[in-house]
């Protein structure tokens, strides 16, 4: 198994390593997600939750994954719990509910480049100073 950190600020609160590669149910699970806007939504969105306008993640089936030592979740959606280092408030991953994945932020591995996306959702929220075409865009989830 490899090992990849959670926290960024050196704390090493939460950790997880895993065997295998990233795959969601349908295809490979390396992707993007462009993050809606939030103006008139009182539910977090992902650019709240990210503070940012899109989020990478790396999707693996929850049996590939060891996840070790303290994180602290919230319910993020009905269909899922974001979990993060309550030392230092770091993404740790997000839980699907009724699904036997995970998602692992990109920027949480040890190692810059461990994972390169290839696809992207969401693009209906796409900034528009962003590249087009770069890889396989689906303008809201991808089909299952």
């Amino acid at each position: 198994m490899r090992a990849a950190t959670h926290s960024i600020d050196h704390s090493t609160e939460a950790r997880h390593s895993w065997n295998g590669s990233p795959n969601r149910r349908s295809g490979t699970g390396i992707r993007l997600a462009h993050s809606r806007l939030g103006r008139h939504n009182p539910e977090p969105t992902e650019r709240r939750i990210h503070g940012n306008v899109f989020g990478g993640y790396a999707m693996f089936a929850r049996s590939a994954v060891e996840l070790s030592g303290r994180t602290q979740a919230w319910q993020s959606s009905p269909a899922a719990q974001r979990h993060f280092c309550p030392t230092c408030g770091s993404v740790a991953f997000m839980e699907y509910l009724e699904s036997d994945e995970l998602d692992l932020p990109l920027g949480a591995f040890d190692r810059v480049g461990t994972y390169e996306p290839t696809y992207e959702l969401w693009c209906c929220h796409k900034e528009p100073w962003l590249p087009v075409g770069v890889r396989t865009e689906f303008e809201k989830d991808r089909p299952a």
